[in-house]
């Protein structure tokens, strides 16, 4: 990896959320931050989002997180592979939770993973939280929102300004749930 992106990955993460709308806190971000600042450097990053209105998106997106972080922690390089395998992981550990849990039916997360390894970085996600590639004010990249009105964009069936105030503008279309519905990544 280029000098200056091991010198960036060197200094501690940071990270700011807000509430918005709901009366708890549904994300959850590896590695776990202290205020608003890691502990310690890192090269994994993970976002989790609880899917809004469900049951127990705050312990859906806790459950992803660490266990996503901590499998993926294991290897060198974070590719498909492992993050198919960590996937099932987490999928068993929602079925675990589920099945101590009834009243958590329904419960999902969305993800988003940003690993740096010897041979650049990975993206990941799951969902409509997003990962952006900034540079000089402008954006390069940025993922796809697994959105229903990404998908209407998409179809040019709605403007993205329509999308912007779209009724239904928080409904997402792939999210983790558990096993009985296996989560499929965009990297």
């Amino acid at each position: 990896a280029p000098r200056d992106l091991i010198e960036w990955v060197e200094d501690p993460a940071h990270g700011l959320h807000d509430v918005g709308q709901r009366k708890n806190n549904e994300d959850f971000v590896y590695p776990v931050l202290t205020g608003r600042k890691s502990r310690e450097p890192g090269r994994l990053f993970l976002v989790c989002d609880g899917v809004g209105g469900a049951a127990r998106g705050e312990e859906a997106s806790r459950i992803a997180c660490e266990t996503l972080g901590r499998y993926l922690e294991a290897f060198d390089y974070v590719g498909e592979a492992e993050i198919r395998a960590g996937l099932q992981e987490v999928e068993a550990q929602f079925d675990d939770f589920l099945a101590s849990h009834p009243g958590a039916k329904g419960m999902g997360t969305t993800l988003t993973l940003l690993a740096f390894h010897e041979r650049g970085a990975t993206i990941a996600h799951i969902g409509d939280s997003r990962v952006y590639h900034l540079r000089d004010g402008a954006i390069l990249f940025r993922t796809a929102d697994h959105s229903f009105v990404n998908e209407l964009v998409n179809k040019k069936i709605i403007t993205e300004a329509e999308a912007r105030s779209h009724p239904k503008r928080n409904i997402v279309t792939r999210a983790i749930v558990g096993s009985h519905h296996a989560a499929r990544a965009d990297l």
